[in-house]
């Protein structure tokens, strides 16, 4: 194997440590800014429809 893709290999393990480490330590605050976030986006996308449907009307 080069080493390059031993680097490669190696940067993987690395990363998914990490995510191992920011899990544990902020596990559920993540889980909550997550969900949060889907929320808003939910929230954003209904303005958008109410939004493109007043704007048909007045053009109409």
């Amino acid at each position: 194997m080069s080493k390059k893709e031993q680097s490669k290999n190696s940067n993987g393990a690395h990363l998914g440590e990490i995510s191992t480490i920011r899990d544990i330590l902020m596990g559920q605050q993540i889980n909550e800014f997550e969900e949060r976030f889907n929320q808003l986006q939910q929230q954003l996308a209904e303005v958008e429809n109410k939004l493109e449907q007043k704007i048909k009307e007045l053009s109409s």
